[in-house]
């Protein structure tokens, strides 16, 4: 006869009842409790946490960056040995820093948490452990001009030099601006 159980964790006692019978008499009875937890502790010494990086002309956007998108090493943690009593899982939270010059884009701080489900520190909380992982994008290829950049030279043919209506127009794209971001500066000579 089992009795006893396990918890999500693998973790608890089992007892095992043996019975000798002969001829339905019961001769002997023997009970063995086992108990089961974990062989070692769990520590932050068995995480591997993903690595900084800068990405330049390779990403542009906070989506370019999702965890599961990203290298071996760079994206989530990795855990070495959980053992089949903890159950451990990661999430982040990002805080984004928007920059302009110097070719950088943005700068994304990555927040892990790891929890252990089943481990307990001393206040009776969940294990945990906490890591920043920093991840810059640059982006050092220029925007590109696309309407027509020849110079306009524009006359007064009237006799009384009053000002002749002029519409400059210009379009530009980039690998990770918006059209609608992109800063312009433009100068007009008279000559």
């Amino acid at each position: 006869v089992l009795t006893g159980s396990l918890d999500q964790c693998r973790l608890g006692l089992l007892t095992r009842t043996f019975t000798l019978r002969k001829n339905d008499q019961v001769l002997q009875t023997c009970a063995q409790t086992i108990r089961f937890q974990p062989d070692q502790p769990f520590s932050e010494d068995m995480i591997i946490y993903p690595r900084d990086t800068t990405f330049t002309n390779s990403a542009c956007t906070i989506f370019d960056l999702h965890p599961d998108s990203l290298a071996a090493g760079y994206g989530r943690p990795l855990i070495t040995d959980d053992g089949v009593c903890n159950k451990v899982g990661s999430s982040y939270e990002d805080d984004i820093y928007n920059f302009a010059g110097n070719g950088a884009c943005f700068k994304v701080v990555r927040h892990w948490t790891v929890i252990n489900w089943c481990s307990r520190d001393q206040q009776g909380l969940f294990w945990q452990d906490s890591f920043d992982q920093v991840l810059v994008v640059m982006n050092t290829i220029a925007p590109k001009i696309t309407s027509d950049t020849n110079t306009k030279e524009v006359c007064s043919n009237r006799a009384d030099c009053t000002p002749e209506r002029i519409i400059l127009k210009a379009s530009a794209t980039d690998l990770c601006t918006p059209t609608n971001e992109l800063r312009w500066t433009w100068e007009i000579t008279y000559e």
